[in-house]
């Protein structure tokens, strides 16, 4: 079965971008547009979320605390895309400047805008084999 990935992003150009690479990298792809994060993710049920950071209103990071605060959603993987920081320092210690809470763990990937299509698609096959693997 294809695995349902859903783009998380407040720019239509990039959404639609994300949306194509998903799609060449042989998955399927929702776009969330607005409205109730949690009520989108459980008519569209995701494999794997790709969350922009940086968005007017209400903020990728906050969604994220939502997203992983929750007993029904907290199990799906999140790849953050931004183009404020790099990988590593959002690895090392930026995520815990936005996220302080240590009972929400860090995202399962992190990609840097510009993001390329090969890297998309190799993070997403990564998280998602990973999570077979675990499930085994």
């Amino acid at each position: 079965m294809t695995k349902r990935i859903m783009v998380i992003d407040d720019e239509p150009d990039i959404r639609l971008y994300l949306a194509a690479a998903i799609e060449d990298a042989g998955f399927e792809s929702v776009a969330f547009e607005g409205g109730s994060l949690l009520a989108a993710v459980d008519t569209w049920r995701p494999d794997l979320i790709v969350l922009d950071i940086m968005m007017p209103g209400r903020s990728g990071m906050s969604m994220y605390r939502s997203l992983k605060s929750s007993d029904r959603h907290r199990d799906i993987p999140v790849v953050v895309v931004s183009g404020m920081s790099s990988a590593k320092d959002f690895a090392s210690e930026g995520f815990r400047r936005l996220v302080p809470d240590e009972s929400i763990p860090p995202p399962e990937g992190f990609l840097e805008k510009p993001v390329s299509a090969a890297a998309l698609g190799k993070v997403l096959r990564d998280v998602l084999g990973a999570r077979e693997v675990k499930a085994s």
